[in-house]
């Protein structure tokens, strides 16, 4: 207890106690109203003294102090405000002032969740965090005012993009229980590349500048495929492997085949297709032997020539399909 207020206590109990004596004689009527008013001056003044000791706070206590309002200034010094809160039955907010009085930071609080802002000298926004029921945002912007990073969080999963300073997306990876994703822009807004995995197997792309597809590859739990595009978009390659299958193959600007090769664990081919798509030439190789086949415009084999394990044949025909030249060769080859 301070000494001003050992001074008012002992004030307090002289007054009290002459009431108490004078109101016993019945008398002295007007004495006795005099310390009456006496007393409660000095009681009022330990309240105020009280007040502020409450309001300021003690160093020595253990507890802090309350102070119920709904809105509240902070000032240095020389009246300069610096910091503001509010509250309502929505949430509350706390704002951060510069020296210019303008927001630098603020917090604010509602059901939904939580937020802060961070503004730079030039009165823009420069980053941002908010939290809300499904999980929460960071953003950051530069100095021109465009964004630059974000990153998201929710119940699937979350995302992280970047912006060039013209505020077009550069890149974007994203993450979800079953898989991630990554996409990669050009400076023409246009995608360059693109990564997806998922818990089946995963696929890789890239474009060229008009944003169509140049190559695309992917796998799976089966095998996997490679494929080539050209600059309208037509297939130009593809490799495909399944199982204990191989195919590749390679088109024309017109998109049609022009030669495919496929192995399997038995045999292997070679086709060469014309313009048309269908087959000129045939080649397959397998345990017992091989065969090599021309086609014509019509489709129908005109020549073939065959190895075995007991020998080799070949023959030919004409486009009515009549058989024009064989030779049988067992265990020797033909003479030329």
């Amino acid at each position: 207890m301070r000494a001003g207020e050992r001074v008012l206590y002992s004030l307090l109990g002289g007054s009290v106690a002459l009431l108490a004596f004078w109101a016993g004689g019945g008398s002295h009527g007007p004495a006795a109203y005099g310390v009456g008013v006496c007393a409660v001056a000095v009681l009022g003044a330990i309240a105020l003294l009280e007040r502020k000791a409450i309001a300021r706070g003690n160093p020595t206590d253990t507890e802090f102090a309350t102070i119920t309002c709904t809105r509240l200034r902070v000032v240095d010094d020389a009246g300069q405000v610096f910091g503001l809160m509010d509250a309502d039955e929505n949430g509350g907010r706390l704002r951060v002032l510069g020296a210019d009085g303008k927001a630098s930071v603020k917090v604010g609080v509602d059901q939904q969740g939580g937020s802060v802002i961070v503004w730079g000298d030039d009165d823009q926004e420069c980053a941002k965090v908010g939290m809300g029921s499904n999980g929460g945002t960071v953003m950051i912007w530069g100095e021109d005012g465009k964004a630059r990073a974000k990153i998201g969080v929710e119940d699937e999963g979350g995302s992280f993009v970047l912006w060039g300073t013209d505020g077009k997306a550069r890149s974007k990876m994203a993450a979800a229980d079953q898989g991630g994703s990554m996409i990669i822009w050009g400076p023409d807004g246009q995608p360059r590349a693109a990564l997806g995995v998922t818990g089946e197997g995963g696929v890789m792309g890239v474009s060229g500048n008009d944003g169509r597809a140049r190559a695309v590859m992917g796998v799976d739990a089966d095998g996997g495929d490679l494929r080539v595009f050209g600059n309208d978009g037509r297939t130009r390659g593809v490799l495909s492997v399944e199982a204990d299958v191989g195919v590749m193959g390679v088109a024309g600007q017109d998109g049609k085949p022009r030669v495919g090769v496929g192995v399997n664990a038995d045999e292997g081919f070679v086709n060469v297709y014309g313009d048309d798509g269908r087959v000129r030439g045939a080649m397959g190789v397998g345990d017992g032997g091989g065969d090599v086949r021309v086609y014509g415009s019509d489709g129908v084999a005109h020549a073939c020539l065959g190895v075995g394990s007991e020998g080799g044949m070949m023959y030919a025909q004409n486009t009515d399909g009549e058989v024009t030249t064989t030779l049988p060769r067992r265990g020797r080859p033909a003479r030329v």
